[in-house]
């Protein structure tokens, strides 16, 4: 398919994931190629993920992919300023080599949705994969401050560390936290909407630190107050206006900023309005795709 159109093109782009794919891609054209690499797989595997250990053979070969594939490259695209600073030096590649392109949202599945929580309590939701950069451990202790205080707190998706998520809460005997496993989109769509507030990321490892997770920007987009760690990555996009940020260490500073949105109602609507207001400015897929044209024919041009 390729050889027919090999000269009706003047850039390629390898998606994500795209690092054996941007090999493949090298040998097949001489011309521009721009790989969105999104994130480190040596990084997110053996750093963050801790699927292997850093020194393992796995973790090298997750490593040679990286450098690889980056070099290959033209272009490469990664989602925060963190990030960039983070792969060139890792794998000495030049930092002119990179673009940003926040994550951002897709608008047409997250968007504002008038759902009443007719639960009778506080509703915290977090949703994604439970691996340790979400910080799942943090939010479970937080929870065992947040005991009568009629706020439950939901536990949406399932991961590497769903087994010792529950474990824990069987451990603190906590009757405030609930595991909805994985949820479809629609009612996933509905569950966020329902909630009263909405959990980003706190976990303590340094991609958790240089990262803005999908399910903020998501949960921006569906205009619902956030918490989330305070991070060099977050503060790339958002600000104290936007989310209500705290130590990524310390779960009694996220029970204690749970418990102060729910005593405050006007803080949750500007909260929630200041990060849709953000989404709709800069995090739409329009906004973005127009950054990557300008990627694109910027790279085209270069000789």
């Amino acid at each position: 398919k390729h050889w027919r159109i090999r000269n009706d093109y003047d850039a390629m782009i390898v998606g994500f994931p795209g690092w054996q794919a941007m090999i493949l891609a090298r040998f097949l054209t001489r011309k521009k190629i721009i790989f969105n690499i999104f994130f480190s797989l040596y990084d997110a595997m053996a750093l963050d993920r801790q699927v292997v250990r850093p020194e393992s053979l796995e973790a090298r070969y997750f490593w040679f992919l990286d450098w690889f594939s980056a070099k290959l490259a033209d272009k490469l695209i990664l989602d925060t300023d963190s990030q960039i600073d983070f792969f060139a030096k890792k794998f000495n590649i030049y930092r002119n080599k990179f673009k940003r392109i926040f994550i951002g949202a897709s608008t047409d599945i997250f968007y504002p949705r008038e759902v009443k929580n007719d639960a009778g309590k506080f509703s915290v939701v977090f949703f994604g994969s439970f691996i340790p950069g979400h910080g799942i451990g943090y939010i479970i202790d937080s929870a065992k401050y947040l005991e009568n205080k009629n706020i439950e707190v939901k536990l949406m998706g399932k991961g590497v560390g769903q087994e010792d998520a529950i474990e824990q809460v069987k451990m603190l005997n906590l009757k405030n936290v609930s595991f909805l496993g994985f949820v479809p989109q629609e009612e996933f769509n509905v569950e966020i909407a329902r909630a009263d507030v909405c959990l980003g990321s706190f976990g303590d490892v340094d991609r958790a630190r240089r990262v803005i997770h999908n399910k903020i920007f998501e949960c921006a987009a569906m205009a619902k107050p956030i918490i989330t760690a305070d991070t060099p990555g977050i503060r790339e996009f958002f600000n104290d206006n936007d989310l209500k940020l705290v130590d990524i260490r310390d779960s009694k500073l996220l029970a204690d900023a749970i418990v102060e949105l729910k005593d405050d109602l006007e803080l949750r609507k500007s909260l929630a309005e200041n990060c849709y207001k953000k989404i709709i400015e800069k995090g739409t897929p329009k906004i973005l795709g127009a950054q990557l044209i300008e990627i694109i024919n910027s790279v085209v041009q270069e000789k």
